[in-house]
């Protein structure tokens, strides 16, 4: 066969990896030779898991031709670099964007043809496919790329057909009064709004479109929602997943509160206990590098890391690397990945390649370190100690524009600005989502100078990139197992507090609005002020603490129930958030050590006891005269105040 299709400058695919390993791009090209050549020679269409034959090699490697390997390649909408990073073992759309429309292809299923174009054959799926002789923007690619998702994979893209999203809104000033505007058949996402200072701060929705709530919502704004038009949605909520029901082809997964995945030594200071080995838990075929079983390892055992125990509750154990330090080339608190069974006084490291989808439970309290050594997660400022150094700084590789800065980051459930560092000096779970490439140490930069700065709880790696619904599914697993909390669009764990989802609801007089519930939710309003009409829509549940009725002002239930509940009564903030590292009340006389100043014969503190370990503070000196008072009865009978 000769004839070849020339000029080839963008390529769009319903492709898949899942049953083989998704083969070659295209086949042949210039010379009818290497013109598509992928990692692993040769990829065959066979399911034999063997180091040359797996669905995780690169989709392409240094001898493909220039126009093809050094474009710009999508797999379900994130950037990656086709020489970095696998097809993700299943159905995905992918698409390539040529640096020039002078790529050519002599087939599908062919391959390369190295001295017999038979020679190497098969493995892909293909459902649709689209070739265009010219090199197409980023915005036409992306609109076909959401065609064939929608079609195909029975997706939507959110910011797209009407659909938008904000992760953040905050009303900065007790006073502040701002519009939300949604024009009508449009949909406006919110997963968390903050802010408000007190109930005298107002945000006004108009137009009749939807605003949607599908995070917290506005539970932490403690200001007034005014519905002025259209409608609210609260929609149905997505159950939090297992660890069974994580994104397939999960390449490692580490936790150091699977203790018996946890080999550690005890320090010259008792209830110290230093990590030797964590090892991967994910014992399934894809797990291998270079053929043998991974972990992770101390590269020096004179720079080990240590376990801090029940750290975000029972069980809940983290790995802490101590502070940011350079100790130069090899020295330094950090991991390498290693295939050595027996603990070494310098373990070496091996890489394991194309990494693109990185979710963790990270602790920025020292700033949070630098993950992974490959670019992509190395932070502005490698020596950084404070949490909010950008992350994704740095070129993963040659080609041009194809950068880690064009990959996705998230934090918590929602996306996050990169440029923002992470979202809290303390605990979150952060989702990385890179153009690929290769890491072979953990909490160490790049240029293997600067280690430490950070803490780590499990961490989930696959070797591919994962689309939006997959990142947001692996978020919620560990947001859920970490802080009993759930992220945007899924249900609460077992046992969770449900905050009230709007402190004040407002409906405007002459006004006809809706709030809808979607089936299975319970939505709980602090308090509704109605003088216009109220529908309530959706099969789920409205829960309503106090309520104002004015004028014509009434709710009328279309589906799904609607009820006063009055407030909820609360014997201890411990009932709802338990685990405070210090409990101090001054209701509770107990715990408070008083006694009357001389001088002016007002009620001081000598000391003021926790609720619940007995710690507490102190006044800060022998002279009463620096001591805080303590007065009955301030803010209500019973509620003394220090």
């Amino acid at each position: 066969m000769t004839n070849a299709l020339d000029n080839i400058g963008t390529v769009i695919a319903v492709w898949g990896s899942d049953v083989r390993n998704g083969g070659h791009f295209l086949g042949g090209g210039a010379n009818l030779s290497f013109g598509w050549h992928r990692q692993g020679n040769p990829v065959t269409g066979s399911s034999t898991v063997h180091a040359s034959y797996r669905w995780s090699n690169a989709i392409m490697n240094g001898n493909a031709q220039p126009a093809a390997k050094y474009g710009y390649m999508w797999q379900d909408g994130v950037i990656c670099s086709p020489e970095l990073v696998s097809y993700n073992g299943g159905w995905q759309v992918i698409s390539l964007q040529c640096t020039d429309s002078i790529a050519q292809a002599n087939g599908i299923g062919i391959n390369d043809k190295r001295s017999n174009m038979s020679r190497v054959s098969g493995g892909q799926e293909v459902a649709e496919l689209l070739i265009y002789d010219t090199v197409l923007t980023r915005e036409q690619i992306e609109l076909v790329e959401m065609y064939l998702e929608a079609k195909w994979l029975e997706r939507n893209r959110t910011g797209w057909n009407g659909e938008a999203r904000l992760t953040t809104l905050n009303a900065p000033t007790d006073n502040f009064e701002g519009m939300i505007d949604v024009a009508a058949g449009e949909t406006l996402e919110i997963d968390r709004v903050i802010g408000g200072g007190q109930p005298s701060a107002k945000l006004n929705k108009t137009g009749s479109g939807t605003l949607n709530f599908e995070g917290e919502g506005l539970a932490n704004y403690s200001g007034e929602l005014i519905l002025s038009d259209g409608s609210l949605r609260f929609p149905a909520l997505r159950a939090t997943p297992t660890l069974e029901g994580l994104p397939n082809h999960l390449y490692a997964r580490f936790d150091p509160s699977e203790r018996s995945s946890v080999d550690t030594v005890e320090g010259a200071n008792p209830g110290t206990n230093y990590v030797q080995v964590m090892s991967n838990l994910v014992t399934t075929g894809d797990a291998y590098a270079f053929n043998r079983r991974f972990m992770l390892r101390p590269r020096s055992t004179a720079y080990r890391p240590w376990i801090l125990p029940d750290e975000l509750g029972a069980g809940l154990d983290v790995v802490d690397f101590g502070a940011m330090a350079n100790n130069g080339s090899d020295n330094g608190v950090h991991f390498v990945v290693s295939t050595n069974d027996v603990d070494e006084a310098l373990n070496s490291p091996i890489s394991l390649y194309g990494i693109a989808t990185v979710v963790g439970v990270v602790g920025a309290q020292r700033g949070g370190g630098n993950l992974l050594n490959n670019k992509a997660f190395s932070r502005a400022s490698q020596g950084t100690t404070s949490h909010q150094t950008a992350l994704y700084y740095y070129q993963v590789d040659n080609q041009p524009d194809i950068n880690a800065t064009q990959g996705k980051l998230w934090m918590n459930g929602s996306l996050w600005d990169a440029a923002k560092g992470y979202a809290t000096p303390g605990y979150q779970v952060a989702a990385f989502q890179t153009p690929g490439g290769a890491v072979s140490r953990v909490m160490i930069d790049q240029s293997g100078s600067y280690t430490g700065g950070g803490r780590i709880g499990e961490l989930l790696i696959w070797n591919r990139v994962l689309s939006e619904r997959e990142v947001r599914d692996a978020q919620a697993y560990l947001y859920a197992k970490w802080f009993n909390k759930a992220t945007p669009g899924y249900a609460l764990p077992a046992g969770a507090f449900a905050a009230t989802d709007i402190q004040r609801l407002t409906v405007p007089e002459g006004v006809r609005v809706e709030i809808e519930v979607g089936a299975g939710r319970t939505v709980r309003i602090g308090k509704l002020v109605a003088e216009g009409e109220l529908v309530k829509t959706g099969a789920g549940a409205l829960e309503i603490e106090t309520t104002s009725f004015f004028n014509a002002g009434k709710i009328t239930i279309a589906d799904g129930s609607a009820e006063v509940v009055g407030v909820r009564d609360v014997e201890s903030a411990t009932a709802y958030a338990p685990g405070a590292t210090m409990h101090l009340d001054a209701t509770d006389l107990k715990s408070l050590n008083m006694r009357l100043r001389a001088a002016d014969n007002e009620t001081v503190l000598d000391n003021w006891y926790d609720k619940n370990r007995g710690v507490g503070i102190w006044r800060p000196s022998a002279e009463q005269s620096r001591s805080p008072r303590f007065v009955q009865d301030v803010i209500g009978e019973g509620l003394h105040v220090v």
